[in-house]
């Protein structure tokens, strides 16, 4: 009695209100107004922003614009823009463009409809710069490599074109739904590589650095079908992948021997047909199959280039081009069931096979040039690869999981010393909760065992070669975790070790050992994160000056240090955004070979970066922002293998003379953003 005493009160004292305060609906302005899941009022919706400025760096050089483009001193646009727009019938338009001022521009546009069909053509360019400094014996004329008529020795040669290539491409998509369960697919892309890399060739233990012109296309038509039911899902697809080289050769002149002319084959055009099938069934409510099938064919049968270049010696080939192809077959299955609502098994195999299929040739190679060898019968090759991994996981009610699983691994060449081989491996992995704090920890370990030592190659029979030898792997990593409220710190360590107790010779171990701290933490207008790691790789082999025992021993050790930091606040007062990123690479290599209980050390191998970022953004009225910024950027590098090694500096090798990079850089930048 009392509650209803109560609504009726509070129905007369709201009427009163309406009364007395009527609602004016023609002041109401829903034009503005959106509901993320009503599909009608996503109609004339538009978005985007558009970022336009000006870029000054200070400083010109390859390594600092290697993948940007800016590799000179000067001005740079900075171009962004990213737009979405909701038509009334339901189609969704979007554009949206990246460093479209730089020779790093992507832009991509698209249009799709829900359940209906979908479309997007995509535009993207990127340049890799190496080097503008070095000289190379030759200089170019017309398509040949020649030598200059005043050279001597000491006298060095003409700059060399600048050491850099550039990839374009272009790809559309497009999918349609043909019935609500079907989806068919199609596409189309390319991509262009044109520029001047370096290269060495040799003649009679003579090597010289050349520059390697490339024009290279690759083509990829695609045509797939989908379809999604409610307990299986099948995507059947179609790729046509064709390359087409159009430097078929790099012909030049020996500088060592008078003007000999010499040539090399480049990588031939070639075609490839894959067909792949994807499939997912559900069986039942606690098991699931995963398969993946592919299958595929290259073909190539690009013409033979002639033995060799000089005219004594021309001999005919025993066919006019390979005529070869390459089939491949690809099968991946993997089973998941839930034995109990607290044990779940995965049991996967997977399964890769290549073989050439080709007629054997009888071959004579000319060796510099000049002399003619014992003729040698080319066969083709196969591989076979398979592997079985079984997982099972538990989970105990005290935040306790567990996971065990063995692995399978199988592996058959043909033409090697060892044609067949077998790896078997466990591993132990257990994460636990403990309130903020989570310990994990994984450990496993794998023997490989390797069939009798075919001597069927000039090697010597006490090598292992280090993908096919006997193998013992032991792998452990662990991290340690806390996450409270705003704090977050993890540390992780990793390592793996690679022993080869049957190599006499060879490579006998490895090791890589790293570890990483790092830290956030979160506050009401600010943030910080920070994080420090270290990675390193060891190995040891050995080998015989003598053909028999280990009489010499080379070690070789990798260091990278990285640490990063970023800070990120808000001044409201002046709606100031500020980014501040920092970073910071050391890297070192180590290498020394012991012979006759001398020890000989090459120059360690250095890299240090050290960079800067600190960017402000304004927020102004009318959705505009002003972005401004400077990046601050230094590198050092020293190779034993470059720095001081004039073109005609080490006997036998004519080298291009470049110098490892050191630079410091500082790019300035200004931008106006407006929201559309």
């Amino acid at each position: 009695m009392a509650r209803a005493i109560l609504w009726l009160l509070a129905l007369v004292l709201t009427a009163n209100a309406s009364a007395d305060y009527a609602v004016n609906y023609a002041n109401a302005d829903p034009s503005r107004w959106r509901c993320r899941l009503c599909e009608f009022d996503k109609a004339e919706a538009r978005s985007g922003e558009v970022v336009v400025g000006s870029m000054d760096s200070a400083y010109g050089e390859a390594r600092f614009g290697r993948d940007t483009g800016i590799d000179r001193a000067g001005q740079y646009l900075a171009l962004d823009a990213d737009w979405q727009a909701n038509s009334e019938s339901g189609t969704v338009w979007r554009f949206a463009g990246s460093d479209l001022g730089l020779a790093s521009r992507i832009a991509t546009l698209g249009a799709s409809r829900a359940k209906r069909y979908g479309v997007e053509v995509r535009l993207a360019q990127l340049p890799r710069r190496v080097a503008k400094d070095g000289r190379f014996p030759f200089r170019p004329v017309a398509d040949t490599l020649a030598l200059p008529m005043d050279w001597q020795r000491g006298s060095g040669s003409a700059e060399t074109t600048p050491l850099e290539t550039e990839r374009r491409s272009g790809a559309l998509r497009a999918w349609i739904a043909t019935t609500p369960r079907t989806q068919l697919h199609i596409g189309y892309a390319q991509e262009r590589k044109t520029g001047v890399a370096e290269t060495y060739r040799d003649a009679f233990y003579q090597a010289a650095a050349l520059p390697q012109p490339i024009d290279q296309r690759t083509q990829e038509v695609l045509l797939g079908w989908r379809f999604s039911g409610a307990r299986a899902l099948f995507d059947a697809s179609y790729e046509r992948r064709t390359f087409a080289n159009g430097e078929a050769a790099l012909v030049w002149q020996n500088p060592y021997y008078g003007l000999a002319t010499r040539r090399s084959a480049t990588a031939p055009d070639n075609a490839t047909d894959l067909l792949r099938l994807v499939a997912k069934f559900q069986l039942g409510a606690r098991t699931t199959l995963r398969a993946t099938l592919a299958g595929g064919k290259t073909s190539q049968d690009a013409a033979f280039l002639p033995y060799t270049t000089n005219p004594r010696l021309d001999a005919p080939l025993p066919a006019d081009g390979l005529n070869g192809h390459r089939r491949s077959r690809y099968g991946r299955i993997v089973l998941l069931t839930s034995l109990h609502p607290k044990l779940r098994l995965t049991v996967s195999h997977t399964t890769d096979d290549r073989a050439d299929s080709r007629v054997a040739a009888a071959f004579t190679p000319v060796l510099g040039d000049l002399l003619p060898t014992a003729t040698q019968t080319v066969h083709g090759f196969f591989f076979e690869r398979r592997q079985t991994d079984v997982r099972l996981r538990y989970r105990t009610p005290r935040r306790l999981r567990w996971t065990a699983g063995l692995v399978r691994r199988e592996a058959a060449r043909s033409s090697l010393e060892i044609g067949h081989n077998q790896e078997r491996g466990v591993y132990l992995e257990a994460s636990r909760q403990f309130g903020n704090w989570q310990l994990s920890a994984k450990r496993s370990r794998a023997r490989r065992a390797a069939a009798d030592f075919f001597a069927n190659t000039a090697n010597n029979p006490l090598t292992r070669r280090y993908y096919h030898a006997p193998r013992v792997e032991t792998v452990w990593q662990g991290s340690l975790r806390y996450r409270r409220d705003a704090l977050a710190a993890g540390l992780q360590a990793h390592s793996r070790r690679h022993g080869y107790p049957d190599s006499a010779l060879g490579l006998q171990r490895t090791a890589a050992r790293g570890w990483n701290a790092d830290f956030a933490y979160a506050l009401r207008h600010a943030s910080v994160t920070a994080s420090y790691g270290v990675d390193g790789r060891r190995s040891t082999t050995t080998g015989s000056a003598a053909f028999a025992a280990a009489d010499w021993r080379y070690d070789t050790r990798d260091t990278v240090a990285t640490a990063a930091a970023r800070l990120d606040f808000q001044v409201r007062r002046w709606r100031i955004d500020v980014t501040l990123d920092a970073a910071s690479s050391d890297g070192l290599g180590a290498y020394a070979t012991m012979f006759d209980a001398a020890l000989s050390q090459f120059p360690d191998l250095v890299s240090r970066h050290r960079s800067l970022d600190i960017r402000v953004r304004h927020r102004l009225r009318g959705g505009l922002a002003v972005l401004g910024g400077v990046y601050l950027e230094r590198y050092r590098a020293r190779d034993w293998a470059i720095d001081g090694i004039a073109p005609e500096s080490i006997r036998n090798v004519l080298a291009t003379g470049r110098s490892s990079p050191v630079y410091a850089n500082r790019l300035l930048y200004v931008s106006l953003e407006k929201s559309i």
